[in-house]
């Protein structure tokens, strides 16, 4: 199927598509009526929802859909036991069922029972359960239409998790709220009380996307470099253990290769280094840049050879991450500083 993007359920039973033309499509498991077809019947292959052409935005949660149309008018579907639709009731919808009158909405996300929502004039809306404070309205009450969170205008994308949520602001911050038994809040902590209110994380203004999943969180900056935190204990958060974290912690991943796998390999030595660490490449360096764990850059070196020796005598001892890049690709490896 050309020309389509697509969002699965938090917990994968379905699937909605939007192709370039506008047109809405779904497929997979409807037996709460989150495929809009109107039926309760499980679909093995993708069918069209209706026949209107001004469909803009689509997301999933776990049993329900949201969706925005051109005109910046909200649709949810599917299952309604607890006002994750948005509204007025807890009736399930088996067709896309606008949801009061606005017309400014710009961005949507579905969690497990609770649904988010950012509108064009940068203000953050949450509606559904919210018995462990993941609407973020300072309070464990549900909300049963769509309710502004704080009075905050600069929001520029929020997610929501299976009872946690996750948000940037324009500025680059990163908040959370809700849950955190597990970490996946990443305050540092990890408590069976919940945070009610949207809470500052992260104020390294280089985020590019977030994600929050069933009790975990990730992150990714500008460079490229994944982050993760929450429950772990079947490794889903790829940092080679399955020890929860409660707070973003860097994801290395064992290829070193990051926008592309090279044929040759950055040599680096002596890893762990005191003062100098030499780095040689084949196809050249352009350029070197070291990162520390929070994804700071605290080094950087123009470099136009195929070997380098970069003074890192000035660094505090702990781990970074060094990004070498050549005219043809980049790669990141991990070092040691004594």
């Amino acid at each position: 199927m050309a020309n389509i993007s697509a969002a699965s359920g938090l917990l994968g039973g379905s699937s909605i598509g939007l192709k370039t033309n506008g047109t809405l499509w779904t497929w997979g498991d409807n037996a709460q009526g989150q495929l809009g077809d109107n039926t309760l019947v499980n679909k093995n292959q993708p069918v069209q929802i209706g026949v209107d052409t001004d469909w803009l935005a689509i997301e999933a949660g776990s049993a329900h859909s949201i969706a925005i149309k051109t005109t910046g008018t909200l649709w949810a579907w599917g299952w309604n036991g607890t006002h994750q639709l948005g509204d007025g009731t807890n009736t399930n919808k088996k067709i896309p069922t606008q949801i009061g009158t606005a017309t400014n909405w710009k961005s949507i996300d579905g969690g497990h029972t609770h649904s988010l929502g950012i509108k064009t004039d940068g203000t953050l809306w949450a509606w559904g359960f919210g018995s462990d404070g993941e609407l973020g309205l300072g309070n464990s009450s549900s909300a049963v239409t769509p309710t502004q969170i704080g009075t905050d205008n600069d929001w520029a994308k929020a997610v929501a998790g299976s009872d946690h949520s996750l948000a940037l602001k324009t500025n680059g911050g990163l908040w959370s709220w809700g849950n955190n038994e597990t970490g996946e809040l990443g305050h540092g902590t990890a408590s069976t009380t919940n945070i009610t209110i949207p809470t500052l994380i992260s104020t390294n203004a280089d985020k590019t996307l977030i994600s929050a999943g069933r009790n975990f969180s990730q992150i990714m900056n500008s460079d490229g470099f994944l982050y993760a935190t929450g429950v772990n204990t079947l490794g889903q958060l790829g940092d080679g253990t399955n020890t929860n974290k409660n707070t973003l912690t860097p994801i290395i991943c064992t290829s070193l290769a990051v926008n592309e796998y090279a044929a040759t390999k950055v040599n680096a030595y002596p890893n762990p280094v005191r003062e100098l660490l030499h780095l040689s490449y084949e196809q050249g360096i352009t350029m070197v840049s070291v990162y520390n764990l929070l994804g700071q850059e605290v080094f950087s070196k123009s470099i136009q050879d195929n070997e380098a020796a970069l003074d890192l005598s000035a660094l505090s001892p702990g781990t970074y991450l060094v990004k070498v890049a050549s005219a043809a690709n980049t790669q990141t490896l991990k070092i040691v500083k004594q």
